[in-house]
């Protein structure tokens, strides 16, 4: 009847869902146990912005066509833009820096700074 087949539909559907859920339960399981094994092991903070139509543009649809001048365009993200000049320290070699010395030293072979 179509009753004991609605019945028999659910407890597949159920069965399949907990096969799921311990799938991705398992994966999760194993990012962590690589994330803490990792050589870059600092905090690690999952990143959601956005929604689906977001998702579904790229990133050219929300933040517009790389240059295809390569080499301008990372001097000016190294140089010019934004935190160019924001110290950070490296999480594995524990040296300070900022973009535009790491630029300096790689482009320019500064290596005075």
């Amino acid at each position: 009847t179509l009753n004991a087949a609605m019945i028999g539909i659910k407890r597949l559907m159920k069965e399949s869902i907990e096969k799921l859920r311990k799938s991705f339960e398992a994966l999760d399981n194993r990012d962590k146990k690589n994330i803490e094994e990792s050589k870059f092991n600092e905090k690690v903070y999952k990143m959601a912005c956005g929604n689906i139509k977001d998702f579904h543009s790229g990133l050219t649809g929300r933040i517009g066509s790389a240059d295809l001048d390569f080499e301008k365009a990372m001097k000016s993200e190294h140089c010019m833009k934004t935190g160019f000049d924001f110290s950070f320290t490296t999480t594995n070699y524990k040296i300070t820096t900022t973009p535009k010395q790491e630029w300096e030293f790689i482009v320019n072979n500064d290596s005075n700074i």
